[in-house]
Parts: C-alpha cells; sequence; structure tokens
C-alpha cells in the first residue's frame, strides 16, 4: 500500500523521514503520491529544509541534523562537544553543534545560522579526522576523541575552563584513551604545557608525559 493513499501528504514525508534516516529523497517522496510541487510547498511553508538537490529534511520534529549540516557543507567537520557527544564520552547533546572548517572557507548559511563554528589551519584539519554513525545512523565526518579534546583545552577562552575540566574528567575514565596519541596532538597545536596544566587542574592521577615547548594563544 502506498502511503500517500492513507496518510496526509506530511505525514507521508514523516514516515519517509523515520524509514530512511531523517532524509528525504525527491524521488521516493513521488514514488509515494508526494509531488514535487507538494515539496517545493512545504519548503515555503518551513516545514521541511533542502539540504542538497533531491534530499530533504524535516525542519520541526526528529530528524538528523548532523547529516543535514554535513550535506549543507562537506568542509565541516563535527568537533569539540559535539565531537565528544558523537564519540560517547559525554551524555548530554550540546544544544547547537561545533564544527570546524578551514580558514578561509566561508560556511553556508544552515551552518552559520545552526552551529558554532570553528576555524583552524589547512594544514591541521585532517589530524584526528574519522567518521562515525549518527544516532540516525548516517556517517559524518567527526574528530577523535583526543581530537576533540585538546579542541576543547585551545578553545577553553571561548568554551569555558569548567567544561574543558569536565571533558578532561571524561576522557581519563575511557579504557581507550591514548595518552600519547593526545600529548602527539597537543604537540601539534602547540598547547602541551597548557593540557598538562589543565590535566593536574582536574586533579587526574593518571601518568602522562608533557611537552616543555612553548604552546599558541590560538582561539
Amino acid at each position: 500500500m502506498i502511503w500517500g493513499e492513507t496518510l496526509s501528504k506530511l505525514d507521508t514525508l514523516v514516515e519517509i523521514s523515520n524509514k530512511y534516516n531523517g532524509v528525504i529523497k525527491t524521488d521516493i517522496a513521488i514514488k509515494h503520491g508526494v509531488s514535487r510541487a507538494t515539496l517545493s510547498m512545504y519548503c515555503k511553508q518551513n516545514k521541511i529544509r533542502r539540504i542538497e538537490m533531491g534530499s530533504y529534511v524535516l525542519v520541526e520534529g526528529e530528524q538528523d541534523r548532523y547529516y543535514a549540516l554535513m550535506k549543507s557543507a562537506d568542509k565541516i567537520v563535527f568537533s569539540h562537544d559535539t565531537a565528544l557527544y558523537l564519540n560517547h564520552l559525554l551524555a548530554e547533546e550540546p544544544v547547537k553543534p561545533s564544527v570546524t572548517i578551514i580558514s578561509g572557507f566561508t560556511p553556508s548559511v544552515l551552518v552559520n545560522s545552526s552551529s558554532v563554528v570553528f576555524y583552524i589551519k589547512r594544514d591541521l584539519a585532517d589530524l584526528g579526522k574519522i567518521s562515525v554513525k549518527t544516532p540516525y545512523g548516517n556517517e559524518v565526518y567527526v574528530y577523535d576523541k583526543e581530537r576533540a579534546v585538546c579542541d576543547m583545552v585551545r578553545s577553553y577562552k571561548r568554551i569555558g575552563k569548567e567544561k574543558v575540566l569536565k571533558a578532561l574528567r571524561k576522557y581519563a575514565l575511557r579504557e581507550d584513551r591514548d595518552m600519547k596519541k593526545l600529548f602527539q596532538y597537543a604537540e601539534a597545536f602547540r598547547i602541551s604545557v597548557r593540557l598538562y596544566t589543565f590535566w593536574k587542574e582536574a586533579k587526574l592521577d593518571f601518568s602522562v608525559k608533557a611537552a616543555s615547548e612553548g604552546e599558541s594563544d590560538s582561539e
């Protein structure tokens, strides 16, 4: 049975969204009785949003906002507290996703209006970049947990020290933590001394070795 025969057009789109990980494809919508004109009408009514040619997400209700953001700007990587959340270090989902893009690129309107944007030099943009599945099952780019911790420390003035210390404590409890990688990343960002100082301030007893070189005051 075609959904559109028994449901309203909008309910049909909700069903499609639920079945296809939060994404509504034009060809699938048409197959279930929702025309291109109806999709256009719902866009104008702000009930759905186009994320790329032939793909939409619901504006209200459940939707994969991470996938939608990535589709709207392929240069972004989820970072900071959002990377911690997607790497299962934080249980509470951030109100606004944090994303990092290469300095010099302009974020899309959707990214700029609905997320917290950080910038990074091109040569450090791919450090710790991995792909993970969102809670809706879609693959997105995100920084690994060690890079996410370093980003928190790097941006502590903007984020707030208490949130950084909380992130360090959460990371320290992980059995799969990689202290060698963590401090390798810190050296790349020239924040080794700062990371070690915060580590001690968080009253963590794990044995670590910090580089003695200077650090930058980035972000």
